[in-house]
C-alpha cells in the first residue's frame, strides 16, 4: 500500500501567531496596542537594549509583520495565554478521553517543528534575495480629513490618559507631548485643548501654562523645531490669541465659580511668562463690569508690583479708573494709587498724571481723552460741566494731603479756570484741605505768596482751617502780613478776626459790617467764638456791640451800622437782659453818648419789657447829661418816652419846662395823658412841680413866652427910637 503522508497537527504557538497575525494587520489596533505598551517602558533606554539594536530595514512589510506575530505569540504562549494554549488544553483532554499517548503526537513537540526561525528583528535570511523597500509601492495616501481624524483621535486618547500619566509618573511627559501637539497643529486641536482645559480649570490650570510657555518659546525662538512648525521667531499673535482665549474662558464659562475664576485669572495674569496688550485691554473690562471692580483693580496693582517689565501699563490703567464714572470704580482705584503712592518708587509719576488731569480745567473744552466706552462716559461733551470738573479734580484732591508741594498748582490754575470751575473747586476742596492742617508750611507758603487772582480761593482755604477751631498764630501772622501790604479786601481777614487784637479788629469793624448780612452774622460769630467748638473769641457780646455804636459816622453810614446792630439783637440766646444791661450801662459811662444809644435803648425794651426799670435809670441820667442838645439822640428819647409811658411820666416830669413843652409839642399825644397823670398826684406831690411845669402842662407856658418874646421886642423898639431922637436933636 502506498505510504500515507502524515497528517500536520499546527501548535499552540501556529494558532496564536494567526491570531495576533490579524489583530495588527488593523492600524487602529496596532496604533492602540503601542500607546498601551509605552506605559510600561523605562523612563531612560537600557544600556543592553541600547548596545544590541539594530534598525528594522523590512518594517512594514508582510514578512516583518508575521515575523512580530511569530514573536509577540511565542511570548503568549510561554505565558499561558492566547488561543493556541487553549486549543492545546482541548486536544489534551480528547486524548485522554480516547487513551491515547499525547507523547506520540508530533505536535506537542511545538518547538521541533520545523518552523519559521526566530531571527534578530531586520535581519534576512541568508537563502532569500534581500530587497529594497519601496513605500510608494506598498502605502497609499491618507486623506486630509482622515489625517486630521486621526491626529484628534490621538490627543483625545493622550487627553484621556492623565490618570495612567500620573500612575506611572509621566505627567510631565504628557503635559510637553500635549503643548508640543497644540503648538503644531491647526486651530482644531488647540480649542480641543482649551475645551478640556476649562472643564476642570483648577485641576487643569498647569497645562494651561505649559501651553503659554510653549508658545512662548516658540516667540523667543527657544524652540529648535519653530521652522518645522512654519513657525516665526518673534510673531506673538499666536500667544495673545491662547493667552486671550483663556481668560475669557476662564471669566464668562458659566460652569466655573467665581472663586475657581478668580484664582485662575489671578495666575494666569501673574504666573503667564507674557502679558500682552490684549489681555490688559480684557483685564480692564473684567474691572467694569458689575461687582468685580475691588479683585480686578486689586490685581493690577499686584500686576504693578510684580510684573516690571509691564509696570507702567498696569499704572496706568488702575490710574485711568481715577476718572471712571463708575463711582465704586473710581474709589477702588483712587485708594489703590494712594497706596502705591505711599511706595515711594512710582510717587512722581501719579504726582504728574495728577497735575496733568489737574490742568485740562483751564482749557476751553474738556479733552476728549476724558470720554470713551472705557471711562464709563461714551457720548463727547463739549462743554464744562460740575462732573466733568471733578473727573480732573478726583485724583489730585485725594493725593494733596500726602503732596501738599502740589498746592500751588491749584493757584495757578483757579486763576486761569472759568466762574463755574471755580465754583466747583472751592465746593470741593474742603475735606483735603481740611486734612493738610494749619500748620503745613507749603499751605503758610501759598498764603504768603497768594497768585494775583487767587485771592477766593486763599479765603476759602483759611476759612476751612479756621471754621471749628482757632487759627494758628503763623497762620494769623501771614494773612495779616498779606493784608496790610498786598490785599486790601477786607474778606481776607474773616477767617482769622479770633486771632487778631482787639484793636485791630475794630479797626476793621467798618468794612467787615459792609459786606452782605450773611458774610457779617458769620463775622460777629467769629468774633464771639461762636464757630470754634465753644472757644474763647476775641470779644465778648456786649464789646462787640458798643463797637458797633462807637463806629466813627465818616468810616461807615448809620443805616449800615443799624442793620448790623440788628443782627446783634436777632440772636437772643447770645444777647441776654444782662449783656444788653451792661451795654447801656456802658454806652451811658461814655463822655460822648453814641448817636444810636436810643435806638439801642428801644429796642432793649422792646425785646425784653423787663428792662422798664432799667431804662428809666437811664432815661434820668440822660436828663442830667442834657439829652437835647443833640437832636438825634433827643428825637430817640421823646420815641423812648412816647413807647414806655405811663412809666415814663415822672421822668418827663424832671425836664425843664422849655424842654417838657418841646417833647410835648413832638408827642401831642403824651399832654393829656401827662396832665391827667399830674392831677392824679395828692397835693404833696404836686408841690413839687414847679408853675413852669404845670403852665406846660396846661398849654399856657408858650403864650407866655410868645407874650413875653412879643413884650421884650416892644421895648427894644422903644429903646431904639429914643436913641433915634437923640440923635436927631
Amino acid at each position: 500500500a502506498p505510504q500515507q503522508p502524515v497528517k500536520t497537527v499546527e501548535s499552540a504557538v501556529d494558532i496564536t501567531e494567526k491570531f495576533v497575525y490579524e489583530q495588527i494587520k488593523n492600524p487602529s489596533f496596532a496604533a492602540e496596542l503601542v500607546m498601551m505598551c509605552m506605559g510600561g517602558l523605562p523612563r531612560e533606554i537600557p544600556p543592553q537594549f541600547n548596545n544590541t539594536y539594530t534598525p528594522i530595514a523590512a518594517a512594514g512589510t508582510e514578512t516583518q509583520v508575521r515575523h512580530v506575530s511569530r514573536l509577540l505569540a511565542a511570548q503568549l504562549t510561554n505565558a499561558g495565554l492566547g488561543p493556541g494554549v487553549q486549543e492545546e488544553k482541548r486536544r489534551r483532554r480528547q486524548a485522554a478521553d480516547k487513551g491515547e499517548d499525547m507523547a506520540a503526537q508530533p505536535a506537542m513537540e511545538e518547538f521541533e517543528k520545523a518552523s519559521v526561525k526566530l531571527a534578530p528583528s531586520g535581519i534576512s535570511r541568508p537563502s532569500r534575495k534581500v530587497q529594497t523597500l519601496k513605500l510608494s509601492e506598498i502605502t497609499k495616501p491618507l486623506s486630509s480629513a482622515t489625517k486630521t481624524s486621526m491626529v484628534m483621535s490621538a490627543i483625545q486618547r493622550i487627553l484621556k490618559s492623565d490618570k495612567a500619566a500620573q500612575t506611572e509618573g509621566l505627567k510631565d511627559v504628557r503635559m510637553k507631548i500635549i503643548t508640543s501637539l497644540a503648538a503644531s497643529y491647526s486651530k482644531d486641536v488647540q480649542s480641543l485643548l482649551l475645551h478640556f482645559i476649562l472643564d476642570d480649570v483648577q485641576g487643569r490650570i498647569d497645562l494651561a501654562f505649559g501651553w503659554l510657555y510653549e508658545e512662548y518659546c516658540i516667540y523667543q525662538g527657544f524652540n529648535r523645531n519653530s521652522s518645522v512648525f512654519n513657525r516665526t521667531p518673534g510673531e506673538i499673535s499666536k500667544y495673545n490669541d491662547i493667552l486671550c482665549s483663556l481668560l475669557n474662558g476662564v471669566n464668562y464659562r458659566s460652569e466655573v465659580s467665581r472663586v475657581d475664576r478668580d484664582t485662575a485669572l489671578r495666575r494666569l495674569y501673574l504666573e503667564s511668562p507674557i502679558i500682552t496688550s490684549d489681555a490688559i485691554s480684557l483685564l480692564k473690562q473684567f474691572c467694569m463690569e458689575q461687582g468685580r471692580a475691588l479683585q480686578g483693580v486689586s490685581l493690577m496693582k499686584d500686576l504693578v508690583l510684580k510684573r516690571p517689565v509691564k509696570q507702567l501699563n498696569f499704572l496706568n490703567s488702575i490710574l485711568e479708573f481715577c476718572s471712571h464714572e463708575d463711582q465704586g470704580v473710581r474709589e477702588i482705584a483712587l485708594s489703590t494709587v494712594l497706596s502705591l503712592y505711599e511706595r515711594g518708587e512710582l510717587g512722581s509719576i501719579i504726582e504728574e498724571y495728577s497735575v496733568m488731569f489737574l490742568k485740562f480745567l483751564p482749557l476751553a473744552r474738556p479733552p476728549d481723552m476724558l470720554f470713551g466706552a472705557d471711562k464709563g462716559r461714551p457720548s463727547i461733551v463739549t462743554t464744562w460741566n460740575e462732573d466733568i470738573i471733578k473727573v480732573c479734580l478726583n485724583l489730585y484732591l485725594a493725593l494733596l494731603p500726602k503732596c501738599q508741594k502740589l498746592l500751588g498748582n491749584l493757584a495757578d490754575v483757579y486763576v486761569g479756570s472759568s466762574g463755574d470751575t471755580k465754583r466747583v473747586i472751592l465746593r470741593i476742596i474742603e475735606d483735603p484741605i481740611r486734612e493738610i492742617g494749619m500748620e503745613s508750611t507749603e499751605l503758610l507758603a501759598l498764603v504768603e505768596n497768594c497768585p494775583k487772582g487767587s485771592e477766593t480761593l486763599i479765603t476759602r482755604i483759611i476759612h476751612i482751617l479756621t471754621e471749628k477751631t482757632i487759627p494758628s498764630k503763623e497762620l494769623v501772622d501771614k494773612v495779616r502780613e498779606l493784608y496790610a501790604h498786598r490785599v486790601a479786601d477786607v474778606r481776607f481777614l474773616i477767617p482769622v478776626l479770633s486771632g487778631l487784637t482787639r484793636q485791630e479788629v475794630i479797626a476793621a469793624l467798618p468794612k467787615l459790617i459792609k459786606l452782605n448780612p450773611g458774610v457779617v452774622k458769620e463775622v460777629f460769630n467769629r468774633l464771639l467764638g461762636l464757630s470754634t467748638n465753644g472757644m474763647t473769641g476775641a470779644m465778648l457780646p456786649s464789646d462787640l456791640l458798643i463797637a458797633l455804636h462807637n463806629i466813627d459816622p465818616t468810616k461807615c453810614d448809620m443805616k449800615t451800622v443799624m442793620k448790623a446792630t440788628g443782627i446783634c439783637f436777632s440772636d437772643r440766646s447770645t444777647y441776654t437782659m444782662e449783656v444788653l444791661t451792661i451795654v447801656l450801662q456802658q454806652l451811658m459811662e461814655q463822655k460822648d453818648i453814641p448817636l444810636l444809644m436810643m435806638r439801642t435803648v428801644i429796642q432793649s425794651v422792646s425785646i425784653y419789657p423787663g428792662l422798664v426799670g432799667f431804662i428809666m435809670n437811664i432815661l434820668q441820667r440822660l436828663i442830667v447829661k442834657q439829652v437835647w442838645k443833640q437832636k438825634t439822640l433827643w428825637d430817640g428819647f421823646v420815641k423812648c418816652c412816647q413807647r414806655l409811658k405811663p412809666q415814663s411820666f415822672t421822668v418827663m416830669l424832671q425836664l425843664p419846662p422849655p424842654q417838657l413843652n418841646n417833647l410835648l409839642q413832638q408827642a401831642e399825644d403824651i399832654r393829656d395823658p401827662l396832665l391827667l397823670y399830674v392831677q392824679g398826684l395828692t397835693d404833696a406831690q404836686r408841690q413839687h412841680l414847679s408853675a413852669d411845669i404845670m403852665e406846660v402842662l396846661y398849654d399856657k407856658y408858650t403864650s407866655k413866652q410868645i407874650a413875653s418874646a412879643a413884650g421884650d421886642k416892644d421895648a427894644s423898639t422903644e429903646d431904639n427910637n429914643a436913641q433915634t431922637n437923640t440923635s436927631e436933636g
